[in-house]
């Protein structure tokens, strides 16, 4: 695996608030069923994690080589006790962790894994991983429109996620499969990494399958994050850390539904510089009139609005000379 300077970087607490995480991949709402082992004992299917199944969760498809992917039991209610071992672990390894399944690939190839009950040591059932190159490296959505480059504000961070591919254009399951460099002047001074591989060894978002980085942002600059494969296939994102000199407007967006007495209301702040939308913007909120029935709750780029009577007013999130305000009112 790709593991460099990993252990010693520290995980944002709130990467784990990005997103609620599901232990299997919402196999019904895709309409497809798991994949069965040859002796149609066991059922499978790739770990989901922070993009779902947006890519498919067929324990058929191929994982990336050099990299870890977790596979899920689906029945492992309906199975004994069970240990899970690989016949070629020049491919692949295989290790059974509750009802998941850990496989690290050394290399493209394929190899069975093997299902052992784990008392009688009898084999039940087997099932073929396959691992391939990568090679294609491309963005999955991170970036809008006609964004050019990945703008954060300093203090703030961002989540760059990846889709991996593979000769026949197949994603690839798995993460650290490739490793993250920066350069084009941009230094760790300016921007910390911390990969998907990292999280997962320090417990956060472990046990998932969606290749990505996190972006730090600490001082203000710019260059390249390069994204590299030991296939040789290659990527360079831009990437580039502003202040709040840089923001030259601020938009406030609520809910689709309007706000409702005795129930939090979420606003979320977009910044931008230029035309660029910059990630993890940090607001200085504001309300008013400010001792009305509406109360504030703001953090760096949302703010929650309560309300325990009817009333009106108007919030504002200002970042630099730019600010941005929504008129809210709840109800009687």
């Amino acid at each position: 695996m790709l593991i460099s300077s990993l252990l010693h970087r520290s995980v944002p607490a709130l990467l784990a608030g990005l997103v609620t995480l599901s232990a299997g991949c919402g196999l019904a709402d895709l309409g497809t069923a798991p994949s069965v082992g040859e002796e149609g004992e066991v059922e499978l299917a790739w770990a989901g994690g922070v993009l779902g199944c947006l890519f498919g969760c067929d324990a058929a498809d191929p994982m990336v080589a050099g990299g870890r992917a977790y596979l899920s039991v689906v029945n492992d209610d309906d199975l004994p006790a069970f240990t899970v071992e690989s016949e070629d672990p020049a491919v692949v390894s295989a290790a059974a962790e509750g009802g998941s399944i850990v496989l690290d690939a050394a290399g493209p190839g394929e190899a069975r894994i093997v299902f052992r009950d784990a008392q009688r040591g009898e084999v039940f059932d087997r099932f073929t991983i396959k691992v391939r190159d990568v090679a294609a490296i491309e963005l999955s959505d991170d970036f809008h429109g006609d964004e050019e480059e990945l703008a954060v504000m300093v203090g703030g961070d961002a989540r760059i996620h990846l889709d991996l591919r593979d000769a026949a254009d197949h994603h690839l399951q798995g993460i650290g499969g490739v490793s993250y460099t920066l350069s084009d002047e941009l230094s760790e001074e300016e921007v910390n990494l911390i990969e998907a591989i990292a999280e997962a060894i320090a417990g956060i978002f472990g046990g998932l399958n969606n290749e990505g980085v996190a972006v730090e942002a600490i001082a203000v600059g710019s260059g390249s994050i390069l994204v590299e494969a030991p296939s040789g296939a290659a990527r360079t994102i831009p990437v580039r850390v502003v202040d709040a000199a840089a923001i030259t407007r601020v938009e406030l967006r609520g809910g689709d539904e309007g706000p409702t007495i005795g129930e939090p209301y979420n606003v979320d702040a977009a910044a931008f510089a230029g035309d660029a939308e910059v990630r993890s913007p940090e607001c200085a909120w504001s309300i008013d009139p400010i001792d009305g029935p509406i109360q504030l709750h703001g953090d760096r780029s949302s703010a929650t609005l309560e309300a325990a009577a009817p009333g009106s007013a108007t919030i504002t999130c200002t970042i630099g000379a730019a600010s941005g305000s929504l008129a809210v009112a709840f109800g009687g």
